[in-house]
């Protein structure tokens, strides 16, 4: 019987550091999202969101640590892990509503 593995996280982060230039934004960032679980990146100015997307996407190549993306290295092979991010974005159809259909005027 063959054994079965299962599939990638789809992003993983695992002690990642961000710097730019000699200053550190970033520091030793752990991070596991599966298919199908839905995570909400929180926090102050400066916290480290936009960074964190940025690693992701393979904008910015982390000073340490390893990003992963499906599997995929987003700095070494950012157009397949574009690409998968791209796919996986347009079946969810998050479009331009990133609140998962809640439109925030009605909110209480």
């Amino acid at each position: 019987m063959t054994e079965t593995l299962p599939p990638p996280p789809v992003l993983q982060a695992s002690a990642v550091t961000a710097r730019y230039g000699t200053r550190t934004v970033l520091h030793g960032l752990d991070l596991t999202v599966q298919a199908g679980e839905i995570y909400a990146l929180l926090g102050a100015n400066g916290a480290g969101k936009t960074t964190t997307l940025s690693l992701f996407l393979g904008f910015l190549q982390p000073a340490s640590g390893q990003v992963r993306v499906d599997g995929l290295d987003p700095v070494t092979q950012p157009a397949a892990a574009r690409s998968m991010e791209h796919d996986k974005a347009q079946a969810l159809d998050m479009g331009a509503d990133l609140v998962g259909g809640i439109d925030p005027a009605n909110i209480d």
